[in-house]
């Protein structure tokens, strides 16, 4: 709290997605005070830019990555800055995009009034109603009260893939839950046959991370598709799709798809593929979402999902190049099947495995690795923070799963369904209320409206809807 009694805005979580809210917090010249809680040693990482190994890659281009809105090109102006310079349509390491955040919330500090911002090292586990504004409760028993809460905690932690019987080998040098905590994949047991259970970006990125910690492993990937990400174009091979029609508000499921089937197929015509519809969609994904009723968007997830997921979500094309040589050397082998159970068997991991055709495969491998990618609900995710707010009431699980209910503003709708003046949410948990709302195109944007609504005063939860995000390919 500053010397005039000011209540901070408080930003729950340090990665990319709280480093941007708190910069442009700070560039705003906020009058209230800021404070970020962060529970890992390091801000602007999180998850997706934690990581050090120089084989994951961005998987969006860099001409598209600047943190601030209206400036998609800053990265790179920044790598130039830095004597590195990058082409508009490279993919960098994610590292050096950790370091650009870092280098974005340190200027803002530095240029911010002194004591306006402040890192508080600690992990939230609740939030409750205070006599002026909010009280955020920490895990070593501190508390501080806030005026406006931003949850940016980014991604929840996986869940384990379901089983028929049984469970996961919890605490076993057999398998990682989480393949991002610290040193999960270095505790695994010896051995070079190893299972990976997902086949989407987190099994590429695990798979290249286990080749570098055990050249010699051979993986198996398994999920029920067994489709993995489909590649990006190499750099220089652009063919931007002319006089795209934006489908009308309402569009059944069925035209739409009939309507990218067409886009593709003018796609083709001029030189192109799949990718230039993908990409010509992309900056209206939000409003054809937001267009389909409930019963559609489930009809979508259902059905749809997994084939969006592959073709939008897409891999660096040296990584894809790199998962290509491991499946064509046998060292990465993947597969369409769902797993019934597993046991400990000698130090190792029996698995059965129901493939596609039906058949039970039953196999060992040394260990296994959960590449499940991050858990969708927050409901039953583990985290005392949003137990915390589910139970008090303050905020309601999206009725799909897909994060909290959420309004254009980002702000949170309580269980009776009152639009919060004081919590607020952004990328991953808004995937509900927008679907296109976990890369940074969309993160700047959501960052730069709220850090807009909470320095601008009157200011209505409800008016003017949040900009919408800028297309990333």
């Amino acid at each position: 709290m500053t010397s005039d009694g000011q209540l901070p805005i408080v930003i729950i979580g340090g990665g990319a997605a709280g480093t941007l809210v708190a910069v442009n917090l700070l560039r705003r010249s906020a009058a209230r005070p800021v404070v970020m809680i962060e529970r890992g040693p390091r801000v602007s990482r999180g998850v997706a830019y934690g990581t050090t190994f120089p084989d994951h890659l961005l998987n969006v281009v860099a001409a598209n990555m600047g943190g601030l809105a209206g400036d998609p090109n800053h990265f790179r102006t920044w790598l130039a800055s830095r004597g590195t310079p990058a082409r508009a349509t490279s993919f960098m390491p994610r590292s050096t995009f950790g370091d650009y955040l870092q280098h974005l919330l340190d200027g803002a500090v530095l240029q911010a009034p002194t004591g306006a911002f402040e890192l508080v090292r600690g992990e939230v586990v609740g939030v409750a109603a205070g006599e002026a504004g909010s009280i955020v409760q920490l895990a070593d028993g501190g508390s501080l009260e806030a005026a406006a809460i931003v949850l940016a905690t980014g991604v929840l932690s996986p869940r384990d893939a379901p089983l028929a019987e049984g469970g996961w080998p919890h605490d076993s040098p057999l398998y990682a839950p989480d393949p991002w905590a610290e040193g999960a994949l270095e505790r695994l047991a010896p051995g070079d046959d190893l299972l990976l259970v997902g086949s989407g970006l987190t099994m590429v990125d695990i798979a290249l991370r286990l080749i570098d910690l055990r050249p010699q492993a051979r993986l198996e990937s398994v999920s029920r598709t067994g489709l993995l990400p489909q590649p990006h174009r190499w750099p220089g091979q652009r063919h931007p799709l002319a006089d795209f029609r934006l489908p009308p508000p309402g569009t059944p499921l069925r035209a739409l798809r009939a309507a990218f089937d067409e886009a593709s197929a003018a796609s083709y015509a001029q030189g192109g593929d799949w990718r230039d519809a993908i990409n010509a969609v992309r900056p209206y994904t939000q409003d054809i979402w937001k267009g389909l009723s409930l019963d559609e968007q489930r009809r979508f997830l259902h059905t749809y999902r997994r084939y969006w997921d592959i073709h939008r979500h897409r891999m660096a094309p040296a990584v894809a190049a790199w998962i290509g040589s491991l499946r064509e050397d046998g060292q990465l082998r993947t597969g369409a099947g769902h797993i019934e159970r597993v046991a400990e068997a000698g130090g190792r991991l029996r698995v059965a495995i129901r493939r596609r055709d039906g058949q039970l495969d039953e196999r060992e491998f040394a260990a296994a690795v959960n590449c499940t990618g991050p858990a969708g609900s927050v409901v039953g995710a583990g985290s005392p923070l949003y137990d915390s707010l589910l139970t008090a009431g303050l905020a309601r699980p999206h009725p799909l799963g897909l994060g909290l209910d959420t309004a254009a503003t980002g702000a949170l709708y309580d269980e009776s369904g009152k639009l919060s003046t004081s919590l607020f949410t952004l990328g991953w948990l808004r995937r509900g209320e927008l679907w296109e709302s976990v890369a940074i195109p969309e993160i700047r944007a959501q960052a730069a409206d709220i850090a807009f609504r909470l320095t601008v005063r009157p200011r209505s939860p409800a008016s003017t809807p949040a900009p919408s995000g800028e297309p990333d390919l």
